[in-house]
């Protein structure tokens, strides 16, 4: 049987990859602690690499098949707590976002929807759809770090669309389309197409 994995195919981005301190990527996760994913779904890591410090992200996902995974334990977008792994495994598979640094250390701070993508300034997080606005106001945030995870289900489909802000830098975005893409023998995630760093400037840091 062929398995499955997720192509996320850039486009639409701008041409300044030079210019960018800031990057993300999504990372497949395929296992964790001796554990996998819930039958059925696939795991990704939106990871960013910065230069300096890392004020926030915001992130568009729509869905046209499949659905997000939200497991029935966790707490919508927040970061779940590891305390709980053992007794309820698959929430370390939970959709969320984070506060860049190691799960549980800390929620990262609300400031609604994707308003700097053009979303609606109420946030959702649903089955199909994500529109997600979120920062930091920790000064450290600097390196290669997760900032979110998204278990989407075999076989789903549809666009995203992200941004990430650091200090003293052009923001970074990038869009694109997901798809199920049948592959013999692995699981991976190939990111596909030109990438973009927004000509700006970052976002003065938000205060919870």
């Amino acid at each position: 049987m062929k398995k499955v994995f997720f192509a996320f195919a850039a486009w639409a981005c701008m041409a300044q990859l030079s210019l960018a301190a800031i990057s993300a990527s999504w990372l497949p996760v395929i296992t964790e602690a001796a554990t996998n994913p819930p039958p059925g779904f696939k795991t990704y890591d939106l990871v960013v690499t910065t230069s300096t410090d890392w004020l926030g992200s915001n992130l568009v996902m729509n869905l046209t098949t499949g659905s997000i995974y939200n497991d029935a334990n966790g707490a919508g977008s927040d970061s779940p707590n590891p305390a709980f792994f053992g007794f309820v495994p698959t929430l370390r598979w939970d959709s969320y976002v984070t506060n860049g640094k190691a799960l549980g250390s800390g929620q990262a701070s609300s400031a609604g929807g994707a308003v700097d993508l053009g979303g609606s300034p109420t946030a959702a997080w649903t089955a199909t759809a994500i529109n997600k606005n979120w920062f930091t106001t920790d000064l450290d945030n600097i390196g290669t770090f997760t900032v979110a995870r998204i278990t989407l289900s075999d076989g789903a489909t549809g666009t995203f669309n992200m941004r990430h802000d650091a200090v003293g830098t052009p923001f970074f975005t990038q869009s694109g389309q997901l798809s199920a893409i049948p592959e013999p023998s692995t699981i991976a995630l190939l990111l596909v197409g030109a990438v973009g760093a927004g000509i700006g400037y970052a976002r003065k840091r938000k205060t919870a």
